[in-house]
């Protein structure tokens, strides 16, 4: 466990493999696999809880994370860099894990014919906090909506700068969650990646808005709407 986590004061060391020293729980190897069952991880600090490197497979039955600070997640999904598998997690209670962005699952990369899948049932995310984006899962990915399958799972009091909930790369990679249309009921909890503003008028000053606030007066530009379908 590395505790310099809380203060941002880690060195990193370069003699050390990467991915040994960013594995705060578990570290697997291509083609791997480990069940975990009734087990209480609490109080552990550092980048990532739990690295998969090429196709290995993690099981949790049973278990409490809680009380963490993960930088990168609990668990850390990036295809680009090996780090990708099966992840399943069943009856899971994850409190209190805060993290930069993502504070349970952080997607950096996957490819198009991605094979990850990550499958959670039955499990409470209660009180996570992300200090950027997505207070549970984050992901900047285009193909997450093809590895998330999250039914019967529940949703208290989680909190991130945007996204309570989830911070997606667009409305179309969101995860697939049973109850997202009730989740989305309530501000907040869904946010994507901001699109692109192209303005008519050149701006004497910068601005600076988050996703779902207002443009300030006097700013004109043309919209353009695509795909659309109405109906009565």
């Amino acid at each position: 466990m590395h505790k310099c986590y809380m203060d941002n004061s880690c060195d990193t060391d370069i003699s050390v493999d990467r991915f040994i020293y960013s594995s705060e729980i578990a570290l697997l190897g291509s083609a791997s696999s480990l069940v975990v069952n009734n087990t209480v991880f609490d109080n552990i600090y550092g980048d990532v809880g739990i690295n998969i490197l090429s196709n290995g497979k993690i099981s949790l039955y049973n278990n409490s994370i809680k009380n963490c600070y993960f930088n990168n997640g609990f668990i850390k999904i990036d295809e680009k860099n090996s780090l990708f598998g099966n992840y399943i997690m069943d009856n899971i209670y994850f409190n209190n894990i805060r993290s930069n962005c993502g504070s349970v699952i952080h997607v950096d990369s996957l490819q198009k014919t991605t094979k990850t899948t990550v499958n959670i049932t039955n499990s409470v995310f209660e009180s996570n906090v992300a200090e950027k984006y997505g207070g549970v899962i984050y992901s900047i990915s285009p193909y997450a909506n093809k590895i998330f399958s999250l039914v019967n799972c529940t949703f208290y009091n989680n909190n991130a700068l945007l996204g309570k909930i989830v911070y997606s790369y667009d409305l179309k990679s969101e995860p697939n969650i049973t109850n997202i249309e009730v989740l989305k009921s309530i501000k907040g909890n869904f946010a994507t990646n901001p699109t692109k503003l192209i303005l008519n008028n050149e701006l004497d000053e910068e601005i600076s808005i988050y996703s779902g606030e207002m443009l300030p007066e006097g700013i004109s530009g043309n919209i353009n709407i695509y795909n659309l379908t109405t109906t009565q």
